[in-house]
C-alpha cells in the first residue's frame, strides 16, 4: 500500500499510451502458448536476445510483435533482471526498453541503480543526464536519486584531511543539484522529502551565514502546496525561536508567513483531488490559484503538462497545450513541437500543428521543411493537398 505522500501515485511505472493493448496471459514462467512465428522472428540475425536462454527470447519476440503491449514489455525487462545480475549483459536491453518507453521514469531509476552497483559512476551520470535534463522527467523519486548519488560522489568522498576548498567546492555542487531539483519538482505535492533533505543539508553548514540559506529555504518550502505542511511549520517555529536574540523578528515573520501556510494547505487539498485527473489538474494550474506571478504560473503549468506527458506521451491535445504555453516564446514553443513530432513521428495532425506554427510566425521556409519532411516520412494525399495550400499561402504560384 502507498503511504499519503508517495509519489508514484501520479509518476507511472510504465507509460500507458491509448495504442496500449494490455494481454493478461503473456506468460510469465515459461512463454507456454506463444506463437510459434516468435521463436522464428527472435531469430533474426539482428535480434539481441541471439545466443540468451529461451525464456528470454520467446518474452522479447512478444513484446517485439506488439510494440505497445505494456504487459510483455514489462515481462521482458523483469526477466532481464532476473536473468542478468552483470550491468554489461543488462545494459542494452535497458536501452532497448527506454528507447520504447522513453518517460519510463521508473526505468531510467533502475536502469541508473543498476549502473550504480556496479560502480559504473561515469554511466549512471549520462543516464541522469538524459532523463533528467534531456528529457526533463518530472519525476520526484528519479530527482530524489540523482540526489543520493551527488551526495554519495561528492559529498561522502569528504575526509577530515580534505582541504577547505575542496570541501567548500562539495557544497556548492550539491546546493546546486538541490536547487536544480527543486526547480523541476519542487512545486509537486510530493517534494516534501526533498525540501527536507535540503533543510538538513543546510543545518551541516557552520558557516554563521547559513541561518539566513536555512530561512530562505523554509519559507520557500512553506509557501507551496506539499505533504506535512504542519510538520514543517512547527520544525520552523523551532528554527526562529532558538536563535538567540531573535524573539521580536520570529514573532513577526510568523505573523507575516502563517497566512501563507494556510492558503499553501488549502490549495493543497485541491490539488491532491486533482493529480490524477489530468486535464482538470492542468485547468485548475491554469487558472492560477495561488495568484503567483507569471513566471512562477508558467513553471507549475508547465509542471501539470509534463506530468501529464509522462502517462499520455501520445496525446496531440496535450503537446499542444504545452506548445502553446511557451508562447509569446517562439523558439521555446517549436522546442515543444520537436519534441511532440519526436514521440508521435506518425501523427499528421502534430507534424501540421508544428508547421502552422511555424507560418504564422512567419518562418515560412522552416514550416517547408516540417511539411517535407512528413512527406518523406510517411507520403499521403492529405499530407500533400496540406503542403500544397501552404505552398500557395507561402509563395503564391511560383
Amino acid at each position: 500500500m502507498l503511504s499519503d505522500d508517495s509519489s508514484e501515485e501520479d509518476e507511472p511505472i510504465s507509460v500507458p499510451t491509448q495504442h496500449a493493448v494490455t494481454h493478461g496471459d503473456v506468460d510469465m514462467g515459461g512463454g507456454g502458448g506463444l506463437d510459434d512465428d516468435n521463436e522464428e522472428d527472435a531469430s533474426a540475425a539482428d535480434d539481441p536476445t541471439k545466443g540468451k536462454h529461451p525464456k528470454l527470447r520467446r518474452l522479447y519476440a512478444a513484446a517485439r510483435k506488439e510494440p505497445w503491449n505494456i504487459d510483455a514489455w514489462l515481462n521482458f525487462i523483469y526477466e532481464v533482471q532476473q536473468s542478468f545480475q552483470h550491468v554489461e549483459e543488462a545494459r542494452p536491453f535497458y536501452v532497448i526498453f527506454l528507447e520504447q518507453f522513453p518517460t519510463s521514469a521508473y526505468w531510467w531509476k533502475q536502469y541508473a541503480d543498476h549502473e550504480w552497483r556496479a560502480n559504473q559512476l561515469e554511466n549512471v551520470r549520462e543516464i541522469f543526464n538524459k532523463a533528467l535534463h534531456e528529457l526533463k522527467l518530472p519525476h520526484v523519486d528519479l530527482w530524489s536519486f540523482y540526489l543520493q548519488f551527488t551526495k554519495s560522489t561528492v559529498m561522502d568522498v569528504l575526509t577530515d584531511a580534505s582541504s577547505p576548498e575542496d570541501k567548500k567546492r562539495a557544497r556548492q555542487t550539491m546546493a546546486e543539484a538541490f536547487e536544480t531539483a527543486l526547480d523541476r519538482v519542487g512545486m509537486s505535492i510530493h517534494s516534501n522529502g526533498i525540501w527536507t533533505q535540503y533543510l538538513h543539508f543546510l543545518k551541516d553548514d557552520k558557516e554563521p551565514t547559513a541561518i539566513f540559506s536555512i530561512r530562505k529555504v523554509f519559507q520557500r518550502a512553506l509557501s507551496i502546496p506539499i505533504f506535512h505542511l504542519d510538520t514543517l511549520w512547527k520544525e520552523y517555529e523551532q528554527f526562529e525561536k532558538a536563535i538567540p536574540n531573535n524573539e521580536v523578528l520570529a514573532q513577526n515573520v510568523f505573523k507575516v508567513l502563517r497566512p501563507k501556510v494556510d492558503a499553501a494547505k488549502a490549495i493543497f487539498k485541491d490539488r491532491k483531488a486533482l493529480i490524477d485527473a489530468w486535464n482538470q489538474w492542468i485547468e485548475f494550474e491554469l487558472a492560477n490559484p495561488e495568484r503567483v506571478e507569471r513566471p512562477k504560473w508558467k513553471a507549475k503549468v508547465r509542471y501539470a503538462l509534463e506530468s501529464c506527458l509522462a502517462c499520455r506521451r501520445f496525446s496531440a491535445e496535450v503537446w499542444f497545450q504545452y506548445a502553446m504555453l511557451e508562447l509569446p516564446d517562439v523558439a521555446a514553443a517549436s522546442a515543444v513541437f520537436r519534441l511532440a513530432v519526436a514521440a508521435m513521428p506518425q501523427s499528421c495532425l502534430v507534424r501540421f500543428a508544428f508547421a502552422d506554427h511555424l507560418e504564422t510566425h512567419a518562418l515560412v521556409d522552416d514550416a517547408r521543411a516540417v511539411y517535407e519532411a512528413a512527406l518523406e516520412a510517411h507520403p499521403s494525399a492529405i499530407t500533400y493537398i496540406t503542403y500544397m495550400r501552404f505552398a500557395r499561402r507561402a509563395f503564391g504560384n511560383k
